[in-house]
């Protein structure tokens, strides 16, 4: 008979998430906790509540970063665009004086 078992996945394909690492959510628990006074009983909603905290960060980062590249992008087009005006007014002016 036939082996009707899914096989196993292989290695190297599982999806990498471009979250927070475990480390950062660590430290930022531990800053938690600190501010808490250091109080125990809480290591759960500090390390949920520094999950959350660097994912938004990690947003709002991500979004300032793109918005950063298109405005460089438009500030670019604008400088072609006004050296190409430069040049046609240049070539202008060389043929009014050649004629």
């Amino acid at each position: 008979m036939a082996d009707k078992r899914t096989p196993p996945s292989k290695s190297g394909t599982a999806k990498k998430t471009t979250g927070p690492s475990k480390e950062a959510i660590s430290h930022r628990a531990y800053e938690l906790f600190q501010k808490r006074g250091g109080k125990h009983g809480y290591h759960v909603q500090d390390w949920h509540e520094a999950e959350r905290q660097l994912r938004e960060e990690h947003k709002s980062g991500a979004a300032k970063k793109t918005a950063a590249k298109k405005t460089a992008a438009k500030k670019t087009a604008a400088k072609k665009t006004a050296a190409k005006k430069t040049a046609a007014k240049k070539t202008a002016a060389k043929k009014t004086k050649g004629s």
